[in-house]
Formats: C-alpha cells, sequence, structure tokens
C-alpha cells in the first residue's frame, strides 16, 4: 500500500510542476491571441463608427493600430492556426 501511494504522489508531483511551469505560458499566448482576434474583429466597426460621427482623425488612429494586427494574422497564418486546434 505504501508503495502505490508513492507512486501516486510522484504522479501529482508531475502534474502539478508541469501545470507551474506552463501555465503561465498558456496564459500568455491565450491573451495575446484573443487580443488578436478582438483587434482584428473591433478595430474595423470602431473606425467606421467614429467615421459615420466625423471623428476622422479617430477613425485614422483605429485604422492604424489595426494594420498591425491585419499583418501578424496573415503573417504567421493564425486562422490555419486555429482551424488546427
Amino acid at each position: 500500500m505504501r508503495i502505490a501511494a508513492a507512486s501516486d504522489l510522484k504522479g501529482v508531483w508531475a502534474l502539478a510542476w508541469r501545470s507551474l511551469i506552463y501555465f503561465p505560458v498558456a496564459l500568455a499566448i491565450s491573451t495575446l491571441l484573443l487580443i488578436a482576434i478582438v483587434a482584428l474583429l473591433y478595430l474595423p466597426i470602431v473606425a467606421v463608427v467614429f467615421l459615420c460621427f466625423g471623428l476622422y482623425s479617430w477613425a485614422a488612429g483605429a485604422i492604424v493600430l489595426w494594420l498591425p494586427v491585419l499583418w501578424v494574422w496573415r503573417r504567421f497564418r493564425l486562422k490555419q492556426f486555429l482551424i488546427s486546434l
């Protein structure tokens, strides 16, 4: 019985330290991916709303922020990455 408990404890420890190591990495990657998706969809809508209200400099700013996000989306092919998940 003592051997089984030690084996279980080793298994739990193996999961625990991997979780401690990989959780911040996964959280950072997930956050960046979520920001990219939201920016990809949200910024063009904001730019159109700004244009409708006559806030042309704000619309230009939203488009300027949107272009690097669009470039990253296309350059790193994040759509194929998401489909493969």
